[in-house]
């Protein structure tokens, strides 16, 4: 069941990932130079994002949940730092800048949680058996 809960996580880690990448790719260069300030925020989202959706694969997944949550923060902050000199609420922005972000740092943060309750053991046991499956499929 951790294993299918973090199969879950990792695809949402992924889409998120191919979603902002795909965003700054190509709807980017219609708004703003990739070099400017928006340009580098969102640059930033994406090498965080990737950085921490590749972490999430290997045995490192306590430092991939602590980026995932990095990159919700940093959306929460940078949309609350535009927010806070309007004198209207920009909601639209809130959907489309934070929600997302904060989905990605939920899954991270669920994939540190799971990470945290395996004991080492459960993991070592789990690799002996691997390896054990890999070396009896090559005999």
């Amino acid at each position: 069941m951790k294993k299918m809960f973090n199969g879950i996580m990792s695809a949402i880690m992924f889409a998120y990932t191919i979603y902002r990448v795909l965003t700054t790719i190509i709807f980017l260069p219609f708004t703003e130079s990739i070099f400017s300030r928006d340009g580098l925020y969102f640059g930033l989202l994406v090498v965080i994002a990737a950085a921490s959706t590749a972490l999430g694969f290997t045995n490192r997944r306590r430092l991939s949940g602590f980026l995932a949550i990095a990159v919700g923060l940093l959306s929460l902050a940078w949309w609350l730092s535009l927010d806070i000199g309007m004198s209207f609420r920009i909601w639209p922005d809130f959907y489309w800048f934070v929600i997302p972000e904060l989905c990605f740092a939920s899954a991270g943060l669920a994939k540190w949680l799971t990470a945290a309750q395996s004991t080492p053991s459960e993991e070592l046991q789990s690799n002996l058996s691997r390896m054990v499956d890999t070396k009896q499929r090559l005999t």
